[in-house]
């Protein structure tokens, strides 16, 4: 008997062989279950999740009209394993992506099944039908025969009009998650008495990038290179990827800001031969999980779930985020992100990379912003509270109370050790409201608020009255202490007899 692939031989026949699909194969289980048979379907996802194999699967129940799994015994389900079967038609979109093609299965749709109930047209690749194509299948798909179901399978669903979308019940396919994906390989490579250790498992899982085909695919070329037992190295060197210790001791020496031993791990990664796009790919994924790992309080279960790490590679990551701060790892993931890009397009990918690192180890310690905003406050505060004078409290009481401001602007201060003795006349404007005893308590907690100082402040009442003059004389004593004024005066050997204001704003 001819080789079967593990990707055929593993394809499931039955609901409980689909792997992650539960809540597609449990609604499709419940319509059959129910005969709520729709009459179109749109199955929507990434390669390698099961699309066409749900499809094959339920057009054999909703012909066969049985519960899960299919009876095998009944004409329907012996014509469903047949290669002639005329019931259940497979399309390709991509090779019929013509009008004229979609003219003959309107053609077709009329005649009833052989066998069955219904008569299953399956079209994968939907998406590759021309626009014609389309408006051509629109009226069949809106009112199909009663013995027509309809199945579309695509990988782009975006380039299908709404007009078909608007017509189909859709089901989007999730990829298969890395604990699933591990389970399932783990069943087939025991049924397949195939040895493979768990570091190799991950590795091959995450190549796969959530295929379940891609990784039964996998799987079997790893098989034709080292039989039935396989190791990392096996993995790495057959799929050409970077080892995770290299990848490790280069993260390493980035923290470590080690350039020496950094260009060392390049030029050892040029003799091998490896794709220096994929190493910096794989540098890029390390400082991303460093950065969830700090981000998430050093969850290791969490990433365990949803990555391909084992528990030492997660516990190395913890150790390289517990020496960084988040600021700093999301500048050497932005490095990385920035740097795989030009490496990946770069005529010399190896100068590329060593510059990429070159700027990953200029990463140095940096502090958020707010932190920065609190300092300069924190800072700020503490010398407003050394710097205390007269002029600089005048100000802060000038903000609150301007009047309250003057009055002390007039007053004669005598300084001493947390005390302020406030000098005015007898006759002097408001005295009475410096002398009152809640304007010096007012004075004594804005001094405490603002400076730091807990000043006492009294006020003396000079016998001295306050001298009040004229607003015209007031100005004349003004003029006189005018230097220029004064030379005049000794000029011209005169007196000052009258001053006049000059208004600017009228000119003469």
């Amino acid at each position: 008997m001819a080789y079967q692939v593990l990707a055929r031989k593993w394809r499931p026949q039955s609901f409980a062989q689909v792997c992650s699909q539960e809540h597609i194969t449990q609604t499709l289980l419940n319509a059959v279950k129910h005969k709520k048979i729709g009459h179109a379907y749109l199955f929507t996802g990434s390669r390698g999740v099961g699309k066409t194999s749900i499809a094959r699967i339920y057009a054999t129940m909703i012909r066969c009209l049985d519960t899960e799994p299919p009876c095998g015994q009944c004409p329907c389900c012996r014509d469903a394993k047949s290669t002639t079967n005329m019931d259940v038609l497979e399309i390709d979109g991509a090779s019929h992506t013509g009008v004229d093609s979609i003219r003959e299965l309107r053609e077709t749709v009329s005649y009833q099944p052989t066998t069955g109930k219904y008569k299953i047209y399956i079209i994968d690749e939907v998406h590759m039908l021309s626009t014609n194509a389309f408006n051509a299948l629109l009226k069949t798909l809106e009112e199909p025969p009663a013995h027509v179901v309809f199945i579309m399978a695509t990988t782009e669903p975006h380039k299908i009009p709404h007009t078909i979308l608007s017509r189909c019940q859709r089901f989007d396919f999730k990829r298969i998650g890395p604990s699933s994906m591990v389970s399932y390989l783990e069943k087939v490579c025991g049924e397949e008495s195939i040895k493979i250790d768990k570091k190799a498992l991950l590795s091959l899982c995450h190549a796969a990038d959530g295929s379940l085909r891609d990784a039964l695919s996998i799987l079997d070329q790893l098989v034709m290179h080292s039989g039935d037992i396989i190791t990392e190295e096996v993995v790495n060197h057959t799929l050409g990827l970077i080892p995770h210790s290299l990848v490790q001791k280069t993260l390493q020496a980035i923290i470590q800001k080690d350039m020496q031993q950094s260009l060392k791990l390049v030029h050892d990664a040029f003799d091998q031969g490896y794709d220096f796009k994929v190493f910096c790919t794989q540098l890029l994924e390390y400082a991303r999980l460093i950065l969830i790992l700090k981000s998430s309080g050093s969850k290791n279960s969490l990433l365990e779930t949803m990555t391909y790490r084992t528990s030492e590679e997660i516990q190395f990551l913890g150790k390289i985020a517990e020496q960084l701060s988040r600021e700093e790892l999301i500048q050497l993931f932005q490095i990385l992100l920035k740097g795989s890009q030009e490496v990946a397009i770069s005529s010399f990918p190896k100068f590329a990379l060593e510059l990429v690192l070159m700027k990953a180890m200029s990463v140095y310690p940096v502090e958020s912003i707010a932190k920065l905003l609190e300092h300069v406050s924190h800072k700020n505060q503490n010398e407003s509270k050394t710097l205390w004078s007269p002029a600089a409290f005048i100000r802060v009481i000038k903000m609150e109370q301007p009047y309250l401001a003057t009055l002390l602007e007039g007053a004669h201060w005598k300084l001493s050790e947390n005390k302020v003795l406030l000098v005015v006349k007898a006759n002097g404007l408001g005295v009475e409201k410096l002398e009152h005893s809640k304007t010096l308590e007012y004075l004594n907690k804005m001094a405490l608020e603002h400076f730091g100082q807990n000043i006492q402040f009294q006020v003396q009442v000079s016998q001295e009255s306050e001298k009040f003059l004229h607003p015209q004389e007031d100005l004349k004593q003004q003029m006189l202490q005018d230097e220029v004024v004064q030379q005049a005066k000794n000029i011209f050997d005169g007196t000052l007899q009258t001053v006049k204001s000059i208004d600017k704003s009228h000119k003469t």
